[in-house]
């Protein structure tokens, strides 16, 4: 009873939407150099509005939206730094393109057709999109940025070593402040649906449909903040320290947590299994339940009315058909009289 009241609970909510765009940190395979990276076919036209550790790049027309962004990484970076525990990097190039075309033909590599933005960090460049170039919904330009300086300060602290998938894209997530009080939401509907991906999965590559990413996307956010809820921000530093240092992340997180990665995985997953609690029903989220339970109730009071109504047109029914009987016995009793 419970399961299936439970069921069409979670079919009245109101879902929170695929994001329009991902953020991706392409595969680092490209030799790291020496000084950031510079297009060879970069605009002539383009102007430079250089910083202490940035230099952003792009159209004339967009001085003021380049001087927002130096502001903002210039203050961004060492705070991102220190929240990661990991030490700052060298120059950053950061190139603000115009169109779709633009900013797939700069890059020093291929990139995805979705990608709303882009971080090398072996060539310490970062790739955005003017708001008249992003599509869909976008997200402010500022909090893209972000994303992608998480991406690069990883991608620097771990040198030549591979950043696992959750990992980065959980922390850039995280850090980037792209996870709200709808999370909790999206996680609880997809492992209710039971679209689990494992953490050995979400390791390398995510998968390549929108779909699949998107559930990629959100575990990795999801297992970062439960990490941190669970053993602190600490606890992740040091994660990020011992992988950077070499360490695999089986090694990492069980010197961290006493779990083993399998262990570690089953706690975190335990939140969703109903027996434990209803995640998604957080104070958080008190709104969004109390209009499903309102939706609900609606469903019931209809049902009601509709029994309710049967039950009126019976009774009619019954005293009609009684009237009719009633109307021929008199006229029967009638026309016996006059015969």
């Amino acid at each position: 009873m419970w399961r299936w009241l439970t069921l069409l609970l979670m079919m009245l909510i109101p879902w929170t939407t695929v994001r329009a765009q991902q953020f991706v940190t392409p595969d680092p395979t490209l030799v790291p150099t020496e000084d950031p990276y510079l297009p060879a076919d970069m605009p002539e036209d383009w102007i430079r509005t250089k910083g202490v550790a940035f230099t952003i790049f792009g159209d004339p027309t967009d001085l003021a939206e380049q001087q927002r962004l130096l502001d903002h990484a210039s203050a961004s970076w060492p705070e991102l730094s220190e929240e990661l525990g990991v030490p700052l990097g060298g120059r950053v190039h950061v190139f603000l393109t115009e169109s779709e075309a633009q900013f797939h033909d700069l890059q020093p590599g291929r990139a995805p057709t979705w990608a709303d933005a882009t971080a090398w960090p072996n060539q310490r460049a970062i790739f955005l999109r003017t708001d008249d170039a992003r599509p869909g919904v976008a997200r402010p330009l500022t909090q893209v940025l972000d994303h992608e300086l998480v991406h690069v300060l990883l991608g620097q602290a771990f040198g030549p070593r591979p950043v696992p998938s959750w990992l980065q894209e959980g922390l850039a997530q995280v850090h980037a402040g792209e996870v709200g009080a709808d999370h909790a939401l999206t996680v609880g509907r997809d492992l209710w649906m039971r679209q689990r991906l494992s953490l050995e999965q979400l390791t390398g590559p995510f998968p390549a449909s929108a779909a699949d990413a998107q559930l990629a996307y959100t575990l990795s956010a999801d297992v970062i903040l439960w990490i941190q809820d669970t053993y602190g921000d600490d606890a992740m530093r040091d994660i990020i320290r011992k992988m950077a240092h070499g360490a695999t992340p089986e090694v990492a997180l069980h010197e961290v947590t006493d779990l083993s990665m399998a262990e570690l995985e089953e706690a975190w997953r335990l939140r969703y299994e109903l027996a434990d609690g209803w995640r998604w029903a957080l104070p958080e989220n008190l709104d969004t339940l109390l209009f499903g339970l309102a939706s609900l109730g609606l469903v019931f009071l209809g049902l009601r009315r509709r029994r309710v109504m049967r039950h009126e047109l019976a009774n009619w029914d019954d005293q009609e058909r009684a009237l009719d009987k009633l109307s021929r016995q008199l006229l029967r009793r009638w026309y016996n009289r006059r015969s």
